[in-house]
């Protein structure tokens, strides 16, 4: 797997929000299997006992309570996304689909759901799943608390100053992560935009289609560039809108004089099997272990 592949993949899965309550859909399903067959094999203590009746009167309540309060928790996300919009400005949707508080209340009350509807299954006169139903109220109920947690959340979320908060954690973070990077012995230089070259290019890349670039594999183009002994130049930092179509809007290599700096006094010299880039910034949710080229999305925010 390409390393685009894979920023891509990672991307879509922490902004998805179908793909955990799908996992707890699966799960709740298994384990209902499993309590089934539990209460099988072994017996429980008569207190925890129910009718054949009873049990699917407390499953049937637990199913219709588990779909009826996943419809209400997407009713107050979308009154909560509105007001959050109208108040701020629609980039405070990546801070909401991203929230995994939220996405764990739709997986608990999914996975209540189909726990208890496969439990349903198991009810005879003389067999009833003893612990499963007790189990399945026990979801529920926990089902309950975590979209009261995730209410208080999004509602204190919805202050100026939480939205601040959150703002300046994310560019602490970015700071760190800037740091950390240019610490490597391997890290690229950066120097100052604009930045020439020494001699000709011997190798530019193009930029096949238009877009803002959302990250670059700045390890995997050491890489390249020490393994070919070559000097790597970046012409658009992340976040830039590059235009496609054109020969000179992405990269572009060449083969320095051994022991020549790039701007004539940087700390750390330019010379061959380096990188360089113009800006200090850092890419977005990279992975060390990938390839080459720019991720660059279409109609998207950087």
């Amino acid at each position: 797997m390409t390393w685009s592949v894979a920023f891509r993949l990672r991307r879509y899965l922490r902004e998805s929000l179908w793909v955990i309550p799908l996992l707890g859909g699966v799960l709740g399903w298994v384990l209902g299997i499993v309590a089934a067959d539990l209460s099988e094999i072994r017996d429980v203590s008569t207190r925890w006992e129910y009718s054949a009746s009873t049990a699917e009167a407390v499953l049937a309540a637990v199913v219709a309570a588990s779909v009826g309060l996943v419809g209400f928790v997407v009713t107050v996300s979308v009154l909560i996304v509105q007001m959050s919009t109208n108040t701020f400005s629609a980039r405070y949707m990546r801070i909401f689909y991203r929230d995994r508080a939220f996405k764990a209340v739709l997986a608990v009350l999914i996975c209540t759901f189909t726990f208890s509807y496969t439990l349903m299954r198991h009810v005879e006169d003389d067999s009833v799943p003893n612990v499963g139903v007790t189990v399945a109220g026990a979801f529920l109920g926990m089902g309950i608390l975590l979209f009261v947690v995730f209410l208080d959340r999004a509602i204190h979320r919805l202050r100026p100053v939480a939205v601040a908060a959150l703002v300046a954690r994310a560019g602490r973070k970015a700071l760190r992560e800037v740091l950390e990077e240019a610490a490597r012995p391997d890290a690229p230089a950066v120097v100052p935009a604009p930045f020439s070259p020494p001699g000709e290019p011997a190798r530019v890349v193009p930029m096949v289609r238009g877009g803002a670039i959302q990250a670059i594999d700045f390890r995997g183009l050491g890489r390249w560039a020490h393994e070919n002994d070559a000097l790597v130049v970046l012409r658009h930092p992340i976040g830039d809108f590059a235009r496609g179509e054109r020969s000179d809007d992405c990269c572009s290599g060449t083969r320095p004089p051994r022991g020549s700096s790039a701007d004539g006094g940087s700390d750390r010299p330019l010379g061959s099997g380096s990188t360089a880039r113009g800006d200090g910034q850092r890419p977005r949710d990279s992975d060390p272990t990938l390839v080459r080229l720019p991720d660059v999305e279409r109609d998207r925010d950087p």
